[in-house]
C-alpha cells in the first residue's frame, strides 16, 4: 500500500513538472516572400498547390465563364482566400477579371494609394505588420477587349513572371500569421498559382 501511494506521489510530481515546462508556442512576426523555412524548419508551413500547379483561366475562351480556387494557407481545414475569375461578354466587348478575396477578416498586401489593387512583391521582400493591409477583395488584373482597343488594368500584367508574390495575413485566435502566395500571369488571360507559405506556431 505504501509503495502504491509513493508511486502516485511521484507521478503527480512528474506531471506537474511537465505542465510547468511546457513552453507557449512562438509565432514569427514576419516572413520573407519566397521563404520556406525559418528557425531550422520550424515556424513556417509550406506547400505546393495540389494536384500540381493551379491554372485559373478560361481555356476554351468561350464566355460567359466563371471559376474559383479556395486556399487553406495554414493547413487548419479552413479556407482563407478565394481566387476568382470572371469572363463576361456584351454585344460590344469582353471583360476578363481575376480577383483575390481574403476570407474571415484576413488581409492582403495592397497598393498603398489604391487598396483595391493587389500589390505584387518580389522574392525576399519582408511581409509583416508594417505592410499596407486591406481586408477587401483586390483585383489581380482586368482585361477589357472591344472592337477598337484592349485595355489592361492591375499590377500583375507581365506573363510568366514567376517570382511575383502576394503578401497575406491570416488571423487565427487573434494571432496574425504572415505568409505569401506565388502566382504568375499566363500567356493567355489567366494566372498560375504555384505554392504558398505561412508562419505557424512552433
Amino acid at each position: 500500500m505504501k509503495k502504491f501511494i509513493i508511486c502516485i506521489m511521484l507521478l503527480g510530481i512528474f506531471s506537474s513538472c511537465d505542465k510547468s515546462e511546457d513552453p507557449q508556442l512562438m509565432y514569427p512576426d514576419y516572413i520573407l516572400a519566397g521563404e520556406i523555412y525559418i528557425h531550422h524548419y520550424e515556424g513556417i508551413f509550406y506547400r505546393e498547390t495540389a494536384p500540381g500547379w493551379i491554372l485559373l483561366e478560361n481555356q476554351a475562351y468561350i464566355p460567359p465563364y466563371k471559376d474559383e480556387y479556395l486556399l487553406d494557407i495554414n493547413n487548419d481545414k479552413i479556407k482563407d482566400y478565394k481566387f476568382e475569375l470572371k469572363h463576361d461578354i456584351t454585344t460590344s466587348s469582353e471583360n476578363i477579371t481575376i480577383t483575390l478575396e481574403p476570407l474571415n477578416n484576413n488581409g492582403l498586401v495592397s497598393e498603398s494609394t489604391n487598396p483595391s489593387l493587389l500589390m505584387p512583391l518580389t522574392k525576399r521582400v519582408t511581409i509583416n505588420a508594417s505592410n499596407h493591409w486591406t481586408t477587401q477583395k483586390c483585383m489581380i488584373h482586368k482585361i477589357h477587349y472591344s472592337q477598337t482597343d484592349t485595355i489592361k488594368e492591375g499590377l500583375f500584367l507581365m506573363p510568366d513572371q514567376r517570382n511575383e508574390y502576394v503578401g497575406v495575413k491570416t488571423v487565427v485566435n487573434d494571432i496574425n500569421l504572415y505568409g505569401w502566395i506565388r502566382i504568375s500571369k499566363t500567356w493567355g488571360d489567366g494566372i498560375w498559382i504555384f505554392d504558398h507559405a505561412s508562419t505557424v506556431g512552433y
